[in-house]
């Protein structure tokens, strides 16, 4: 018997590109049992756009349940996706963001894959296309620097590690089974839900990369979470930009992971674990550069040599943003 399927729509003030993504959902090769749209306090027409949308689906696919969530107060993104995740009722939940367009496989080719029970968490490349829909001419795994290598250590089962360098799952593209929100929820504060949906599942060995365009990612001026591919004007924007926050943040994010690691006991294998303690130790590391730059340097090149830097961070530019990055208390 096929999976029940369901469908996490999260908007807030999409009007715009919202029916575009509506319409590619129920143009499915394999249509969902479940559409859950969970709307975050928008105040221009999204939910009237919504009603339409449900009232034409009830009449249109009678054999799919349309669910919506209103929210007067705004949850933010990872509050409204763990939310709308929550409610859901099928055993694999496939993510939607407001303003892309699904290929119409995207389900069929997830489906596929998240039947085998060890998959906890699928997700796949993207077309980048413009506001208007026409193509950038690249792909969203170009921007995240994720090659051939990359996927084959994620679909190999080497999955934990890459992630401890960087995020490379965009949760437009993730299709989830209903056990990973059990081993996943509560969401921690420091974390995006796509990025801590993928943690878990690759500390359980269930993360699974698709190198093939899914859906249609849209870029435009309102993006809350985009993709960008990394050029001077970014890294100039990066470079001046204190420090403190960014640390401090990425310390937050490897504590909490270390925790969860630790309170799982025996149920996370002995080379996750390690991983997670070491992403923590460099964490630190980073945190406690002095604010002078020239005093930095003895630390930082420690650092480098240990190969933390390439094991769990961004490899040279880690290292270049920690050199010159402005400290709040001294911008010498």
């Amino acid at each position: 018997m096929r999976p029940r399927i369901s469908v996490v729509v999260c908007t807030h003030n999409g009007a715009t590109f919202l029916s575009d993504q509506l319409d590619s959902i129920v143009g499915q090769s394999v249509l969902p049992d479940e559409i859950v749209i969970s709307d975050d306090a928008s105040t221009d027409t999204t939910r009237q756009i919504i009603e339409q949308f449900v009232r034409e689906t009830r009449v249109a696919f009678p054999g799919i349940s349309c669910r919506v969530l209103l929210s007067e107060k705004p949850r933010g993104v990872r509050g409204n996706f763990e939310w709308a995740i929550s409610q859901t009722t099928g055993d694999l939940i496939a993510l939607a963001d407001q303003d892309d367009v699904w290929h119409r496989q995207r389900l069929e080719r997830q489906i596929s894959l998240g039947e085998a029970p060890a998959v906890l968490l699928s997700h796949s490349n993207a077309d980048l296309i413009d506001e208007s829909g026409k193509s950038l001419g690249y792909l969203l795994f170009a921007t995240l620097h994720m090659n051939g290598r990359t996927v084959r250590n994620i679909n190999s089962g080497d999955g934990f590690r890459e992630l401890m360098r960087r995020n490379v799952v965009t949760g437009a593209t993730v299709m989830l089974s209903r056990k990973l929100t059990e081993l996943a929820f509560p969401i921690p504060s420091a974390w995006l839900h796509d990025e801590w949906l993928a943690v878990v599942a690759a500390m359980n060995y269930g993360l699974v990369s698709i190198d093939e365009p899914l859906i249609s990612y849209r870029q435009h001026a309102s993006n809350q979470i985009g993709a960008r591919r990394l050029n001077l004007a970014i890294m100039r924007t990066r470079v001046s930009t204190s420090r403190q926050e960014r640390n401090a943040r990425l310390l937050l994010r490897a504590e909490q992971l270390v925790a969860f690691v630790d309170s799982r006991g025996p149920d996370v294998a002995s080379d996750v674990r390690a991983a997670a303690h070491r992403k923590l130790a460099h964490e630190r590391v980073r945190w406690n550069l002095p604010a002078a730059r020239i005093r930095r340097l003895p630390r930082i090149v420690a650092e480098l040599v240990r190969g933390r830097y390439h094991s769990d961070g961004r490899g040279l530019q880690g290292v270049f943003l920690d050199v010159f990055q402005p400290d709040a208390s001294d911008d010498a």
